[in-house]
């Protein structure tokens, strides 16, 4: 009986994510689409454009090791609930910015990518969690969902056309404060106690503690770490200004490069879960090997 209802908590957990995943994919493509346009209408320079946006690409690579002790030490469900309002401060002040407050797109981006990393990483851990089986495939419709949401933030922005950037950030926030909704009433963590419990409070604390010494000592997880974390970096590196170029070189319009994103999300989410069924066929280490 007792696992017949943990099973059913996973579900339900894994339902909401699956929701907020599409709502977030929602804002979140509408958020790529104008975000660097945006930047560049403020500051008429690509240059400076693209400083700001190394910013947004330093504070979602930095905090990362942070973060994951932070949500070891506090509920997970409450370090999601947290980075929403982060996030919404963030987005107030990109809205509020002008080209004689520049320091506001600053404080925006630090705000806007701390919320991004608390939540991806955090919603990352529970998906993970309530996903005894079949993760890859569990992992793969997650993110179906969200590319889902990004084709539709993309459509949204062709239809929407000769709208300003601002609407989209303002829209975004409603977005995020009914994904807030989600995870305060249908988020559960009680699978966490109950596995929790089975375990004496001495030994976690101990292996919490010690988690990031045996990363670094132990060489495969070291190599792991350091490939991942030179993957993100690189990724960012090689997206920081490309919308913005887009716009600066090529007078392409919001609605042009949402039709572009739109495309791109279109083949993301396709292959979303034969992705994960092949991983799960296959493994982690050949899947990567062949991407």
């Amino acid at each position: 009986m007792e696992i017949e209802n943990i099973d059913k908590i996973e579900r339900k957990n894994l339902i909401a994510l699956a929701i907020t995943k599409l709502i977030h994919g929602f804002g979140t493509g509408m958020f790529t689409v104008v975000y660097q346009p945006f930047l560049l209408e403020l500051t008429h320079s690509i240059v400076l454009t693209g400083l700001f946006i190394s910013i947004g690409s330093i504070i979602q690579f930095m905090p990362m090791p942070i973060v994951g002790r932070l949500s070891d030490k506090i509920n997970r469900k409450y370090v999601l609930i947290s980075s929403v309002p982060i996030y919404i401060i963030g987005l107030l002040f990109l809205v509020s910015a002008s080209p004689t407050s520049l320091y506001f797109i600053i404080f925006g981006i630090v705000f806007y990518f701390l919320g991004f990393i608390l939540n991806n990483l955090n919603a990352q851990f529970l998906i993970a969690e309530n996903s005894n089986k079949s993760k890859g495939i569990t992992f793969g419709f997650m993110f179906f969902s969200y590319f889902g949401g990004t084709i539709a933030g993309s459509v949204f922005i062709i239809l929407g056309q000769g709208l300003n950037s601002r609407f989209y950030l303002i829209f975004f926030i409603l977005l995020l404060v009914i994904e807030e909704f989600i995870f305060i009433f249908f988020i559960s963590t009680k699978i966490q106690h109950n596995k929790n419990q089975k375990f004496q409070e001495n030994n976690i604390n101990k292996e919490k503690k010690n988690i990031w010494i045996k990363i670094f000592k132990t060489k495969t997880l070291r190599s792991i770490l350091i490939f991942f974390t030179l993957d993100i970096f690189v990724y960012s590196i090689s997206l920081s200004i490309y919308s913005g170029g887009l716009t600066d070189y090529y007078n392409l319009t919001k609605e042009d490069i949402a039709f572009i994103t739109l495309w791109f999300n279109i083949g993301n989410a396709v292959f979303q879960i034969p992705a994960g069924h092949l991983t799960d066929k296959i493994g982690n280490k050949k899947a990567l090997i062949m991407s």
